[in-house]
């Protein structure tokens, strides 16, 4: 199993813009420069632990945290209604966990199509954890489905 933490505010794929220039289609994301920096993150953390990249299947398991809204604290800390809280408002689960399985592309594994399971959890950070995001990524077992 391979396994990385990686710091900082995860930021999702975001959405392909399309325009000309000189007669060309060009396409780019829509938060490309805080999305390059995060993939970047991302690769050069898995790349610490994974010198080359897997073939075969692989499954993938983030857990993505995320830092809380101010709103959910008071003087004392953090409001008791808001404990059990999850961060259901955006970004997206399926746009960050785009946005991992294309940073681990050629790391990792080759391509993301390698991938056949995939399981990523959107929670608040905890009280005094930094966000960010773990990762682990393991062939699955032959013949087993959850």
């Amino acid at each position: 199993m391979i396994s990385f933490r990686v710091r900082g505010t995860a930021v999702p794929q975001g959405s392909l813009r399309a325009h000309m220039a000189g007669g060309r289609p060009i396409l780019h994301y829509t938060n490309q420069e805080p999305l390059a920096v995060w993939r970047s993150a991302i690769a050069e953390a898995a790349l610490a632990v994974c010198p080359e990249p897997l073939t075969g299947p692989v499954m993938v398991q983030c857990e993505i945290a995320v830092a809380r809204p101010a709103g959910h604290y008071g003087k004392r800390g953090l409001l008791p209604r808001f404990a059990d809280a999850w961060p259901d408002r955006r970004p997206d689960i399926d746009k960050l966990s785009r946005a991992v399985l294309d940073a681990l592309a050629m790391v990792v594994y080759r391509d993301d199509g390698q991938v056949v399971m995939l399981d990523v959890i959107k929670r608040y950070c905890l009280e005094s954890e930094p966000a960010g995001m773990d990762v682990h990524i393991a062939r699955p077992a032959q013949g087993v489905l959850l």
